[in-house]
């Protein structure tokens, strides 16, 4: 569980400042995980599950099935927290920072 956090925090900071501070990628991306985000993770489970079997053999296939599914049901919410927060920054702050 705590990796699956971490995946998603990570995976939230990358792509919630690089759409936050990039318009180009906000364009891209945002209509992406809008979508994604409306798929109930039930609709990820039966791929998550072929392809990590077939990835990985053993046991290990569903511990890494089980932490994408958790990382996926996490990440959206947070990747759209990150963006909102320095979306929200005032200008000014910025421009003191610099």
């Amino acid at each position: 569980m705590i990796l699956s956090y971490l995946l998603s925090l990570a995976i939230a900071l990358i792509v919630g400042i690089a759409m936050a501070t990039n318009k180009r990628i906000d364009s891209i991306v945002n209509p992406l995980i809008d979508v994604l985000q409306s798929i109930p993770i039930l609709g990820f489970f039966p791929a998550a599950i072929l392809i990590v079997i077939n990835l990985f053999p053993g046991r290990l296939s569903v511990e890494l099935a089980s932490i994408l599914l958790i990382s996926t049901s996490m990440v959206w919410n947070m990747i759209y927290g990150v963006y909102s927060a320095i979306k929200s920054i005032d200008p000014s702050v910025i421009e003191m920072l610099k």
